[in-house]
């Protein structure tokens, strides 16, 4: 994965003296994970310039520091309710919008045989598991929907998170949803929501407390289920995946069981996108589609809107810090969504990006917005293009902005001049060497005036194929070689014979190509014409194409 350099763009009012700053923010532990690569990377790209602290100290938490401005953003699983955003309306509004996708996993700690086995749950068997009203793991309910693996006589120790927790609201979420109007949840626990159990944070505080055992955090529960025989769980993604323990498979509305992993939770993202660009606070959980992950989820970046020197946590430089933020935000659901799929979270939907877009450029101070945001249409010339071949891409800025730059990014492996130059045509050139096949390629462009005020984020799917590979074979009396055309080929080659002559292959007849070539050693068992035949395996960039072929004479 290449990521772009990020054009890094200090207003013209800053103070000399104000850098470096440290922005103070927290809150989400289930985005903390992404949200410390994207301060590592932030301050790169700031040459030094801006340190972003993240704490993950729970969406209770960062969203109680925001309101008493010891932050400067909150992470939070969870979003404001309408009642909730309207009682901070006279402080300065809130502004809240996804900044990250991912899932909240169930965990487990039961020996099963096979030891191989990852186990099946549905909403309506968590929720009485979650109840308290299954509590051993050979419950005729589990085995059913866990056929062939057989699980010993033993209690299970439900783990769930203390304090207000937004994947406590995720899980609650579906638990709601699948376990039916007249469902065990439903009946206990009407909808699990704050508004049922007066949760005095923004976060869903576990109802059952009765029940099995509290963890505080992710990391708490994980540990919890990890040092409990029976236990079970529910954690972000990131977290169970981290300790090695097995995720299980979880019913999606479909009927289909899933697991959660970047390409799972995506599906339930795009299936809902159309809704969430429109309501930003939707749930996604139990979303429609056949590969849709049930339990998956957005966090959410929370920020004051109108800002003012009484919303400025202590700098004398309010302007700039915020302005910094807001640029540290952009980078986030921009360029920063990269590094997601290595830490098991989703890219954003384009569509979201566009509503978060919108949403930022509302976000000002004493009336003036930190940044505006322009049209950016993306195009590269040849798409599909093969592997090693390079195209042309193109960013079109909207007309009437200002000069700037372009910072190039793709979420695949390829090469490109990382920043180029917005001339007075508007339209900036990259030209983009895929080196390795992979569809689709998100290739991504960030515009920045020169004063670092207007923006525009664009991005075209590009499809990079792979190389249709031609063999060539050739022989002498002691050995068949081959050679295999295509872009770096890797791989196996295996000989194979046809015909009236015969000849014994070394190493069975297989050699593994370096540089693009390898050979096997061959002896005469008996004479006659003989078909020499090699047929190459492939690899990631290089489909094997027709077998080579050479006809010899055996002596």
């Amino acid at each position: 994965m290449m990521l772009s350099s990020f054009t890094f763009i200090a207003p013209a009012a800053n103070a000399v003296s104000y850098y470096p700053y440290t922005i103070q923010v927290g809150g989400s532990t289930l985005v903390q994970p992404l949200a410390q690569i994207w301060a590592t990377a932030f301050n790169s790209v700031s040459s030094g310039a801006v340190s972003v602290n993240y704490a993950g100290v729970g969406s209770t938490t960062g969203i109680a520091n925001l309101e008493s401005h010891i932050y400067e953003y909150a992470g939070s699983d969870v979003a404001l309710t309408n009642a909730q955003e309207v009682a901070l309306s006279p402080k300065g509004g809130i502004v809240q919008f996804p900044d990250a996708l991912a899932g909240a996993a169930i965990i487990y700690n039961v020996a099963v045989t096979p030891s191989s086995a990852v186990l099946h749950f549905n909403g309506t068997v968590l929720a009485a598991i979650f109840l308290g009203q299954i509590a051993n793991w050979q419950n005729a309910n589990i085995t059913q929907l866990n056929p062939g693996v057989t699980f010993p006589n033993e209690a299970i120790t439900p783990t769930w998170r203390t304090g207000g927790s937004g994947t406590t609201n995720a899980f609650t979420s579906f638990l709601n949803k699948t376990s039916g109007p007249t469902g065990d949840w439903q009946v206990a626990y009407s909808d699990g929501l704050i508004s049922t159990h007066g949760c005095p944070c923004y976060g869903t505080t576990w109802p059952i407390q009765s029940v099995g055992q509290g963890e505080s955090g992710s990391a708490g529960v994980t540990a919890g289920v990890e040092g409990t025989a029976g236990a079970i769980g529910y954690v972000d993604t990131y977290y169970g995946l981290n300790a090695g323990l097995k995720e299980a498979y979880i019913k999606n509305s479909a009927g289909n069981y899933e697991q959660p992993s970047v390409a799972t939770i995506s599906a339930a993202a795009a299936a809902d996108s159309g809704i969430i660009a429109h309501d930003l606070t939707y749930e996604i959980t139990d979303a429609p589609g056949s590969t849709s992950y049930p339990i998956s989820t957005y966090t959410y970046a929370l920020i004051w809107g109108n800002q003012t020197a009484s919303t400025c946590p202590g700098a004398t430089e309010c302007f700039q810090q915020g302005y910094d933020t807001v640029l540290f935000l952009v980078y986030a659901i921009t360029t920063g969504q990269n590094f997601g799929p290595g830490l098991y979270y989703a890219p954003l939907p384009q569509a979201v990006v566009t509503a978060d877009e919108a949403r930022i450029a509302t976000i000002n101070y004493l009336g003036t917005p930190f940044l505006t945001f322009t049209t950016n249409s993306v195009s590269c010339a040849t798409s599909p293009v093969t592997v090693g071949k390079p195209t042309i891409c193109t960013s079109t800025i909207g007309a009437g902005a200002p000069k700037g730059t372009i910072s190039w990014s793709s979420s695949s492996v390829g090469t490109f001049k990382a920043t180029t130059k917005v001339p007075a045509s508007g339209s900036s050139r990259n030209v983009y060497h895929p080196t390795i096949a992979n569809t689709p390629v998100t290739i991504t462009a960030d515009y920045y005036s020169s004063a670092g005020t207007v923006a525009g984020i664009g991005t075209f799917s590009l499809s990079v194929s792979q190389v249709t590979a031609r063999t060539v074979v050739t022989c002498s009396a002691i050995k068949c070689s081959v050679r295999v055309i295509g872009y770096q080929p890797t791989g196996t080659v295996t000989f194979s014979q046809a015909g009236t002559g015969v000849v014994s292959f070394s190493n069975s007849g297989q050699c593994t190509l370096v540089r693009g070539s390898c050979y096997v050693s061959v002896s005469a068992v008996s004479p006659g014409s003989d078909t020499i035949q090699g047929t190459y395996s492939g690899d990631v960039n290089n489909a094997a194409g027709t077998p080579g072929s050479r006809t010899v004479n055996v002596r």
